[in-house]
């Protein structure tokens, strides 16, 4: 009895102490806050404001030796290419229209009509650049007209041809004059004179290898006679109107 007496106030105490640490001991473990990764621990790197994480500059990205393209400025348009020519550059054209038959003049009557019908003329021509404004040639032409009575007038002047030209390009403005012989013939009749035919041209440059346009150009075609026939000399007036294909190489 005494031995209970003694021990029982030990067993309640113990007992006491396991009721107060029991709530503490279930508690469960609090989680642990995961780990950063060791890269999420590095200083941020720094960029300069012009310049975010991740943009490269264009001139990282070409191969070594090239430089990148320089931009025209917002709204400035963009010109055509206006090709230039120098001395060897050369043309060959065709080309082919109306012949105008104008007037005669001279003689003791004065001026005079042509009596010719509207004809047809063609030519060729070979033109060689001295600079890239001048171009020196040849043209082989050719016309045929009809009189009253019908008969066929034909004429093949054969002249060297130089030429200045203006630009605007797609556009060019030649200005030109030729000047040789004139084989001339009607029916059996056949002379020779000399011609000069100034004229103008407008071309359009489709590219820098074709170029489509249009022609004017005056013929003057003097006949002169000596002796007893010097009163039949004139001056024969024409006018050239056709269309032009020019080739550059």
């Amino acid at each position: 009895m005494n031995l209970v007496n003694t021990r029982l106030p030990a067993i309640i105490t113990v007992f006491a102490l396991l009721l107060y640490l029991f709530p503490i001991l279930s508690l469960p473990a609090q989680d642990e806050a995961p780990e950063t990764p060791p890269e999420d621990n590095q200083p941020e790197e720094e960029f300069p404001e012009d310049e975010a994480p991740g943009d490269e500059s264009p001139e990282d990205e070409l191969p070594d030796g090239e430089e990148p393209d320089e931009e025209l400025p917002e709204g400035e348009p963009v010109e055509d290419y206006a090709p230039t020519y120098s001395l060897g550059d050369q043309t060959l054209a065709i080309n082919m229209g109306l012949f105008i038959p104008l007037f005669y003049s001279g003689g003791p009557d004065g001026t005079a009509n042509a009596n010719l019908s509207l004809g047809g003329t063609g030519s060729l021509q070979w033109n060689s650049y001295l600079n890239n404004n001048m171009t020196l040639g040849g043209e082989l032409s050719g016309m045929f007209a009809f009189t009253p009575n019908e008969r066929a007038l034909f004429m093949v002047p054969l002249t060297v041809r130089y030429s200045y030209i203006f630009r605007a390009y797609p556009f060019e403005f030649p200005l030109h004059i030729g000047a040789g012989v004139n084989f001339s013939r009607l029916e059996e009749q056949g002379k020779i004179d000399p011609i000069v035919k100034p004229g103008a041209s407008v071309l359009w440059n489709m590219n820098p290898d074709w170029a489509f346009g249009l022609n004017l150009t005056y013929w003057w075609v003097p006949q002169w006679y000596t002796g007893d026939l010097s009163d039949d000399t004139r001056y024969g007036n024409f006018l050239e109107t056709t269309l032009s294909a020019v080739y550059h190489f």
